[in-house]
């Protein structure tokens, strides 16, 4: 007869790995491109999820719809400092927001509300401190698919994120420097080597990309 053993439990005290980090790394933030209900029905019923829907009616609250340990589909091909597949390593957030409105001559963005942006910053807070995640791992749909994706779009308050809630990055463009005879215009490859060591997925062929 088999002696049973009294030990048979999980130990996650005594012996502790210094080789982890979190699997979260990236927060990437979307709009819907549509309005409320189309876009609940549409993130809980279509091929595409994200794990938190912010709406644009101050009165809901912030809605899950995944489970952050669970991989939700919101990013596609994308790809941020040699990283690829973000899905798997993301909390993707979608806004409510129709994004570009295509008008009879012109196109323009919808703006967020006041009470959106309060949300976002209020869930990206929490979620830096858990996850530990840094500033420039603060992304939108359009830094990690720039050449397919166009979202949070130009309205979004990048900046007032960074001022006013310490959230992410924020370089303001010195006008004097641009004019100045010491100013130096970077060609083409000078542009594209800077725009992937700072973390975009590009090739450098010295190419403007089609519009």
């Amino acid at each position: 007869m088999r002696k049973k053993n009294n030990n048979m439990n999980i130990d996650k005290t005594t012996y502790r790995s210094k080789s982890q980090n979190f699997r979260i790394r990236f927060i990437i933030l979307h709009y819907t491109s549509s309005e409320k209900t189309r876009a609940i029905n549409q993130l809980t019923n279509k091929n595409v999820s994200s794990h938190y829907l912010i709406t644009d009616d101050e009165n809901d609250p912030i809605f899950c719809l995944v489970d952050e340990e669970k991989r939700a589909w919101h990013a596609g091909k994308s790809g941020w400092k040699g990283f690829t597949d973000l899905n798997d390593i993301s909390i993707g957030i979608e806004l409510v927001n129709k994004g570009r409105i295509a008008e009879v001559d012109k196109v323009r963005f919808e703006p967020y509300s006041i009470i959106q942006i309060e949300k976002t910053a209020f869930l990206i807070l929490d979620l830096i401190k858990r996850y530990n995640i840094e500033p420039q791992n603060i992304l939108g749909h359009s830094d990690v698919a720039p050449q397919r994706k166009q979202d949070p779009g130009p309205l979004f308050p990048w900046e007032k994120l960074y001022r006013v809630y310490g959230i992410g990055m924020w370089c303001k463009f010195n006008i004097e420097e641009k004019n100045s005879n010491q100013h130096k215009e970077k060609n083409i490859f000078e542009i594209q080597e800077e725009l992937q060591k700072f973390g975009y997925t590009l090739k450098i062929n010295g190419k403007n990309d089609d519009l």
